[in-house]
């Protein structure tokens, strides 16, 4: 069963046997992560974490920019992969005060949320600045620490934190 978008064989052919040039290996992985978002965003997840999962097998990780590392860290994180973690270790330790260490924080907070320790990932959360308003995870973190601060029964630290992502007027869902 192919996707309607698949590569013709003739590509996938020639792709498996050449591996890509180490130069471009940078520009691929751009590539594949696009491809990746793009699945999640036109909501196929399956063949998002396809995507995901032969991004963090094909590529020798060292060659990923910190876009890279962010999101596919985080991608493989939410999905259980402990190579998402690593990736967003990763980030952090090669790239600090990168303007994705926001998405690092995340996925550690998501990652102890799902491992029922919402004091730990409410820890990470308080990392990611106000100042990262305009990052892509930014609702989603307010959205996180609202939904953990209600586990633990605060409920009105949990409401302005609901009520933050309110006010702000280009918060689409």
């Amino acid at each position: 069963h192919h996707p309607r978008h698949a590569l013709p064989p003739s590509t996938l052919h020639t792709r498996s046997q050449t591996p890509p040039d180490p130069d471009n290996l940078v520009l691929a992985s751009r590539l594949g992560l696009l491809q990746m978002l793009d699945l999640r965003d036109a909501n196929r997840p399956s063949q998002s974490k396809e995507r995901a999962l032969e991004l963090a097998n094909d590529r020798p990780t060292h060659k990923l920019s910190p876009a890279c590392l962010a999101y596919l860290g985080l991608e493989l994180a939410q999905l259980d992969f402990p190579q998402g973690i690593e990736l967003l270790e990763r980030l952090l330790l090669e790239h600090p005060d990168s303007p994705y260490e926001s998405l690092a924080f995340y996925g550690f907070a998501w990652n102890e949320a799902e491992r029922s320790n919402p004091q730990i990932a409410l820890g990470w959360l308080e990392r990611i600045a106000d100042t990262a308003v305009d990052s892509p995870i930014y609702i989603d973190s307010l959205a996180l620490k609202g939904r953990l601060l209600s586990q633990l029964g605060e409920f009105s630290t949990a409401q302005l934190n609901l009520e933050k992502i309110l006010s702000l007027r280009w918060a689409s869902s």
